[in-house]
Parts: structure tokens; sequence; C-alpha cells
């Protein structure tokens, strides 16, 4: 119970003039919507004390419940080249920006190679590292939906533990390209089970090797800089301008409209 200040709500009660606190926002809201009880209840190291603590005992007595959620997963903190990520640092980075220079799969290689509990350091190097992987791993695709084998499964099966997966698919690879058919099959399971392989190998392949942007994509990434533009959001738009060039897309601002063309 939180006292209330005059310009906020307030309701009398035995501990004086005041308001439930905002932990109370969450038992009330996932109760609505999921129950008293549910499967699992997610959120970062930094929320474990006090609010998921207050959250459960609070849920507990209000129901009359022994289990409030029947998993707990805390994600480690998230940095960029080992400094905090913050908008104060100005390295912040967001699923938009990355989506536009890198392949969705590329992404989530990427994170998925740290454990979900540990902390994550962000920078360019594993995103080359998850693209180089994921080329060679394109090589045993199979449009086949094969189904995983348990001693494959067990590592996901083990509070998720996807770095363990994917060191284990390394180790798949290096026995599909000595010949071993059962590999070649269990990598494309393993890989489709974290999200993977959600494009025909045609496709991976055909926008690797051309290596230059659709022009659907670069009309795309245009509307987004000129809405930053507008927005004067420079840092946005000369990024975006950036990347353009970096793929060897000229263009050329004309008022509120832009023009390009392939170098």
């Amino acid at each position: 119970w939180k006292p209330s200040n005059d310009d906020e709500p307030s309701w009398e009660s035995p501990f004086g003039k005041g308001r439930p606190g905002w932990h109370l926002e969450c038992s009330a809201m996932s109760e609505k919507y999921l129950g008293k009880q549910f499967d699992i209840h997610g959120g970062g190291l930094d929320l474990i004390f006090p609010h998921h603590e207050n959250e459960i005992a609070q849920s507990e007595c209000a129901n009359d419940i022994s289990s409030f959620a029947k998993y707990w997963v805390h994600n480690g903190y998230v940095t960029v080249n080992k400094q905090k990520m913050s908008k104060s640092l100005n390295n912040f980075l967001t699923i938009n920006e990355l989506k536009n220079k890198f392949n969705g799969q590329v992404v989530r290689l990427a994170m998925l190679s740290t454990h979900y509990t540990q902390p994550f350091d962000w920078n360019s190097e594993i995103l080359h590292i998850a693209k180089s992987t994921l080329d060679k791993w394109y090589n045993f695709y199979s449009p086949e939906n094969i189904e995983i084998s348990d001693d494959n499964l067990e590592h996901i099966l083990d509070d998720l533990n996807t770095p363990k997966m994917i060191t284990n698919i390394h180790k798949l690879y290096d026995q599909s390209i000595k010949g071993s058919k059962s590999s070649q099959d269990q990598i494309s399971a393993c890989c489709k089970i974290l999200g993977l392989f959600n494009q025909p190998k045609e496709e991976w392949d055909s926008a690797k090797s051309k290596g230059k942007l659709s022009a659907k994509k670069i009309e795309q990434i245009i509307k987004e800089r000129n809405l930053a533009r507008k927005n004067k959001d420079f840092k946005t738009s000369d990024n975006l301008r950036k990347y353009l060039e970096e793929n060897d897309i000229i263009i050329n601002d004309i008022g509120s409209n832009t023009e390009w063309k392939y170098k």
C-alpha cells in the first residue's frame, strides 16, 4: 500500500489514504487474462525482487492458491559491446533497425547463441558469425517435416538450452559432411524447432547470391527514412542512408521525395 499525493488516485484504508502498489497491476492483469494460476511467467532478472516476489505473495494470498505460476523464466541483461544498452548511451538497438540489415533467421540464431538466463552482449560480429553458420547449415536443408530425435530434443527440454542445441547442430554438421544421412536429416529437424530454416534453400541462396537489395526492400527502407526525416530523427535517417550506401544504393533527396538507383 502506497501513500498517495493529493493529485493522485487514492482510497481510505486502515493503513491511511493511499493506493495499491504497482505490483498489483500485474496480478490483476494476469488473473483477468490467464486465470488464477498459469504456466509460464517471464521477465528480467532485475524484476525478481521486489516485483515478482510481491506479485507471488499478493496473488497467492488473494486467491488462496499454493502456486501462482508453474515456471519462472528470467532473462539476463543485454549489453552492447560490453556496455549497458540504453538510450542515454546512444547504443540502443531495435528489431526494425536490424531487420533492414540482416535476414530474420540471422538475428534469431545470434540471439539463441546465449542462454536466456545469461548476460547477452550484442555486437556485429555475432551477426556475421550467425550468417556464416546458416550458410553452411543450409546445405542440408530439407523441405520435409522430419521428426526430431529424442537425444537432440533433450537440449531444448533442458531449460531451453539453445547454446547446447547449437553446439549439437555443429556436431551434426561435421557428421553430415562425412556422409551421415541421419545427421543431415536431424540438422533440418533441429533448425526448424529453433525457428530456423523458415524459408526454402532456393530463397536463401538467391538472396545471398544476388547481393543486392530488392526494389521492394529499398522502397520500404526509403519510406522509413523519409518518416524519420519528417520526425527530425536524424540519427535513424543517417543510419538508413549509410546502410543503403553500403549495399551499393545511391539515393538523392528532392524535397520530401527520394530517388534511388543501383551503383
